[in-house]
């Protein structure tokens, strides 16, 4: 996941990747811990898409699609 951070960061746009991949780790391994197979049922599934969202849209104000199903598609092949 850091790959994917790093490679969307620029000079206008100064991204702490670090702090970035960490907050979604956590997020992510709240939630997988709290579900038995999280990625296996619909509101373990949305529940990491909208803490995923949330992370990137609202705090870290990255609002790229492609970024967000990047990640996404990471978290669910290796949570």
């Amino acid at each position: 996941m850091t790959e994917l951070f790093e490679s969307i960061k620029d000079p206008q746009t100064p991204i702490i990747v670090e702090k970035i991949v960490n907050d979604i780790d956590n997020q992510i391994v709240e939630i997988v811990r709290r579900f038995c197979d999280a990625f296996s049922t619909v509101s373990g599934r949305r529940e990491v898409q909208q803490r995923l969202r949330s992370t990137l849209y609202i705090k870290y104000k990255i609002k790229d699609k492609e970024v967000f199903e990047k990640a996404y598609s990471y978290i669910e092949q290796y949570y």
